[in-house]
């Protein structure tokens, strides 16, 4: 195997440097959308095993639809 030049090792050093900036920008850019996606996906695992439980309970053997476990009661 012949060594590496000099100048391809500097660019590939410009390329990942310039990858990480381009990566940096975006995530600063939709840092709202990205905290909501975070938000979103930390109640959906919180909220999965509550509603496996909630599917458990039955009335003259029927399950109450997935709409109503999962609004819980709330007063609006």
């Amino acid at each position: 195997m012949e060594n590496e030049r000099s100048t391809d090792k500097l660019a590939r050093l410009i390329i990942i440097l310039a990858s990480v900036a381009i990566a940096f920008l975006l995530c600063r850019y939709f840092s709202g959308v990205l905290s909501y996606l975070l938000i979103a996906f930390v109640l959906s695992l919180v909220g999965q095993p509550v509603m496996g439980l909630l599917r458990k309970i039955r009335i003259k053997w029927k399950a109450a639809p997935d709409g109503i476990c999962s609004t819980g009661s709330t007063n609006g």
